[in-house]
């Protein structure tokens, strides 16, 4: 089944391609397509008699026959770059010639970096699409330059690359298309996160039919961290980790916002602006097993002015928290300050060390949930199934949480609102008292 539905994506994926311009009708291919033999791995040599990955990319770049790769007379946009056999490539030498152009790279290969340099730049307004490769050892795989970028990703697996900086597969500020595709065991060491992606700027973000597993990130955001707006359909997350082991996470000395408060999201790290019309859209998501050690939301954060739509998604066994750590907020889920719509979906199973073992909205946020389940979610302190709270000292803005047929069942606290629990303000509202505490048994 999972086989037919990739060759599904896969055949979507290059219809979408073909839309964009990024993958050359049948004529184009032959008059602009370079064979690369990947035993020639990342070689700059004319004396080898062989064509690397190096010298094509090279010979796209200057528009003409570079050592051994032949680029056909009068040869245009869109180029092609295939290999004469399957196996390894090493990129030995560091980052490869940028693509500036539109490129698109056919496996199937292993593509393997150094471990120290970026694999492939995109920059400029350079298109770079890739089929059937497996990308490993990157720092990152692939970075794009420019918000004018684009890459596009089909039947790809991303493993064991690690940035010492944000997105360790991938870290890019234009277009990225990604379908059918796998990413595991990717690390990011950066101040923002994202184990597997780092996506920023306005271009959008579109994720379908893909799984993210055991990715990690020092701060934020296992497997994604999302400045973006960003659209993920048919999505897995399963067992990434935001560790949320910065103390000083914003590089102030003495912020307020310190001591990991600002970090979490074990599978996703929302941070885009809903008021200039970035959002972020979730459609059959399932988060598995994610973590947030030292943060907030085992399976999601929301950061404050951030929009998430969720539909048709489940949660399920995902923990925030971790002994001794300072209590922390929504296993599943956690909305600071922002706005979140959630329907047909279910959490089961969630976990925190402190409040809201599934969901929390606090700091001003607005959530809307229609049509969701909370099962056998726990808390070791309030709300084991929700907790509605404006814990900011020294803020008068009230959470909104408005419920449409949620079902909260056999959720457990070891302290008030075993199904919901909503606490007043942390100071009176002005014009009236704060509002009594309020707590829905499970």
């Amino acid at each position: 089944m999972r086989s037919h539905l990739i060759r599904r994506l896969l055949a979507l994926a290059a219809v979408a391609l073909l839309a964009l311009g990024a993958v050359p009708t049948a004529p184009a291919y032959a008059a602009a397509n370079i064979l690369v033999d990947p035993t020639a791995n990342d070689a700059n040599d004319n004396s080898d008699g062989k064509c690397s990955l190096w010298e094509a990319l090279q010979a796209i770049a200057q528009g003409s026959t570079y050592n051994n790769c032949t680029l056909p007379g009068g040869a245009s946009e869109p180029f092609t770059i295939t290999f004469k056999s399957s196996g390894k490539l090493r990129v030995l030498n560091g980052t490869l010639p940028f693509v500036s152009k539109n490129v698109a790279i056919t496996g199937p290969v292993i593509i393997e970096g150094n471990g120290s340099d970026t694999t492939l730049v995109v920059a400029g307004s350079g298109i770079l699409s890739l089929a059937n490769l497996t990308m490993t050892k990157g720092n990152p795989a692939i970075m794009s330059q420019t918000s004018s970028a684009v890459i596009n990703i089909a039947g790809c697996s991303f493993t064991d690359n690690k940035n010492d900086g944000d997105g360790g597969a991938i870290s890019s500020t234009g277009k990225l298309n990604i379908a059918g595709s796998v990413f595991t065991a990717n690390s990011s060491d950066g101040t923002d996160g994202g184990g597997a992606i780092w996506a920023s700027g306005f271009e959008t973000l579109a994720v379908a039919g893909t799984v993210f597993t055991g990715n990690t990130a020092k701060r934020s955001g296992g497997a994604i961290y999302a400045k973006a707006p960003a659209v993920l359909t048919d999505v897995i997350f399963n067992g990434n980790i935001a560790a949320g082991t910065d103390p000083n996470n914003n590089g102030t000395d003495g912020d307020p916002a310190d001591e990991y408060d600002g970090q979490g999201g074990g599978a996703l790290f929302v941070r885009n602006d809903s008021a200039d019309g970035r959002k972020l859209t979730l459609t059959r998501a399932t988060f598995n097993g994610n973590i947030a050690g030292q943060g907030h939301g085992g399976a999601l954060y929301n950061n404050i002015g951030s929009t998430v739509e969720i539909r048709d998604s489940s949660f399920n066994g995902n923990l925030a928290g971790k002994p001794p750590a300072t209590e922390r907020r929504g296993g599943a889920i956690v909305n600071f300050g922002g706005t979140l719509r959630m329907s047909g979906s279910t959490l089961l199973n969630n976990a925190v060390i402190g409040d809201g073992g599934g969901l929390v909205n606090d700091r001003g946020g607005q959530a809307t949930l229609s049509n969701v389940g909370f099962t056998a979610n726990a808390a070791t302190s309030e709300g084991g199934g929700i907790y509605n709270a404006n814990t900011q000292t020294g803020s008068n803005i009230r959470p909104k949480l408005t419920l449409l047929n949620v079902t909260p069942d056999l959720n457990r606290a070891q302290g008030q609102g075993a199904g919901i629990y909503a606490q007043a303000p942390r100071r009176p509202h002005p014009g009236g008292p704060p509002r009594k505490k309020t707590t829905v048994p499970a």
